[in-house]
């Protein structure tokens, strides 16, 4: 049997800061999607949702780099490698299409000013991101759960060395 891939101290911060960002994004979308209103005051939670989506890029381009260049210990399996980049993709493809969306209705500036929402309802990129949340949602979910399976079902310590390396 093969030891346990250990991980980096470099790989677990960035693994839970993208954890908290995701969170902190998918809440902030979900609270700004049911508050917005087109032609009322850009809600509160587009703000944060706008800054914590440019750390995210940050982030992003920061860890398919590393992965890139093999920087982190390898998956596990093939399909394992697959998810890990089916990940990355769909939450870079999640972050690309809000900028989009920022950039091309003006948004973060509204925000800032507390400017009257736009209507983004047939905005192509706010469609996109619409339609990315669900399976990336469901991406995340397998991912849990497969580390979740992986410390108590395999019995093989991966979520205890993603906490204490």
């Amino acid at each position: 049997m093969t030891r346990p891939v250990s991980y980096s101290l470099r790989t677990r911060i960035l693994h839970w800061l993208t954890v908290v960002l995701f969170l902190g994004l998918f809440v902030s979308g979900l609270v700004t999607d049911n508050t917005s209103t087109p032609g009322d005051t850009v809600p509160a939670s587009l703000l944060p949702h706008l800054i914590m989506g440019s750390l995210m890029l940050v982030l992003l381009v920061w860890r398919i780099i590393r992965k890139a260049r093999g920087r982190v210990a390898p998956a596990q399996n093939r399909l394992a490698e697959v998810g890990h980049w089916a990940l990355l993709i769909g939450m870079t493809m999640m972050v690309a299409s809000g900028m989009a969306v920022s950039i091309g209705q003006g948004l973060l500036p509204l925000a800032v000013s507390g400017g009257v929402m736009p209507d983004l309802s047939n905005v192509a990129p706010r469609l996109v991101h619409g339609a990315i949340k669900l399976p990336l949602l469901l991406l995340v979910v397998g991912h849990a759960g497969m580390a979740v399976w992986h410390q108590w079902g395999k019995r093989d310590g991966t979520l205890t060395r993603m906490i204490r390396g």
